[in-house]
């Protein structure tokens, strides 16, 4: 950032001692990422965009989630979209959505292309040895790197979405 984010994290992190800067020039996403998640020391891993925000339950409801399905490697959630005051201007509205509260995001490997099993991106909390397990993102994809994620982490369990706005 050209503007004064680094004092200001400085200062934060002075106060409290869960934070842990790091700094490096801009390497794009899947790499950035892939150095946060290697720095990472929990059972689980959210990632956030500068411009997303998770509503106070979001955490605590996909924890809650993830240790009662074994078997699902990531869970997502519905997003909805604001703008710069707050008010809603997007969103989804798919039936299905509104009438399950969860939803498996199933892959199919014989369509071409094929067919993944995306959630969105800041919704998502991955099991942290499932991240690592498929080596996290590909650095040399800068575009699509969590479809390639999404279709990778399928391969090990299943992905799913709580068909709640939590984001």
């Amino acid at each position: 950032s050209s503007d004064q984010s680094q004092e200001i994290l400085a200062r934060m992190a002075e106060l409290d001692t869960r934070i842990r800067l790091s700094f490096q020039e801009n390497s794009g996403i899947p790499v950035t990422a892939n150095r946060m998640i290697e720095q990472s020391k929990g059972k689980y891993i959210s990632l956030m965009d500068h411009d997303d925000m998770k509503l106070p339950s979001c955490i605590e409801t996909q924890v809650h989630y993830l240790e009662s399905h074994p078997a699902c490697v990531a869970v997502g959630a519905l997003s909805r979209t604001i703008n710069e005051r707050g008010q809603i201007t997007k969103r989804r509205k798919k039936l299905n959505y509104r009438l399950q509260p969860t939803s498996r995001r199933l892959p199919n490997f014989s369509s071409f292309p094929p067919e993944i099993p995306s959630i969105t991106n800041p919704s998502a909390l991955i099991r942290a040895d499932a991240m690592r397990q498929v080596g996290c993102y590909r650095e040399n994809l800068i575009y699509a790197h969590d479809f390639d994620l999404w279709f990778r982490l399928s391969e090990l369990g299943e992905i799913h979405q709580i068909n709640e706005e939590l984001i």
